[in-house]
């Protein structure tokens, strides 16, 4: 008999597991953690109906925030984070847009860890 493997959630993006027919699966906790705050941070709250779970920053894709703002608003994402990923220590939450083509993108980068797992980084491009 094989040994079981567990799995803690849909890969994303989501590509194909040829050898189970399905969607690829996580198998680790990072990962698992990735996806979740991947799928929190690019849901507005609400926006999901009967679900409330969701963040801010999705609202901030068509928006222009000075510099200053940036920062305070880099402080209140990480306190949301540790708010709803609680056993997560978020270390540092990076905001910073760019302008390309009249087009204003904001690069969020989250750098957490756990108690039983190493440092990662979530980099993610509203």
């Amino acid at each position: 008999m094989a040994a079981a493997t567990k799995y803690g959630s849909v890969d994303f993006p989501f590509t194909q597991d040829d050898l189970r027919q399905s969607l690829k699966r996580t198998t680790d906790i990072n990962k698992t953690i990735v996806v979740a705050m991947t799928c929190f941070l690019m849901t507005e709250p609400g926006q999901r109906r009967g679900n409330n779970v969701g963040s801010f920053l999705a609202g901030l894709r068509q928006t222009t925030i000075s510099s200053t703002a940036l920062k305070g608003i880099s402080g209140d994402l990480k306190k949301e984070l540790s708010d709803n990923f609680p056993g997560v220590i978020i270390l540092d939450v990076e905001l910073k847009q760019t302008y390309e083509d009249n087009t204003v993108n904001v690069h969020c980068k989250v750098t957490f860890q756990t108690p039983i797992s190493k440092i990662e980084e979530l980099n993610i491009l509203l």
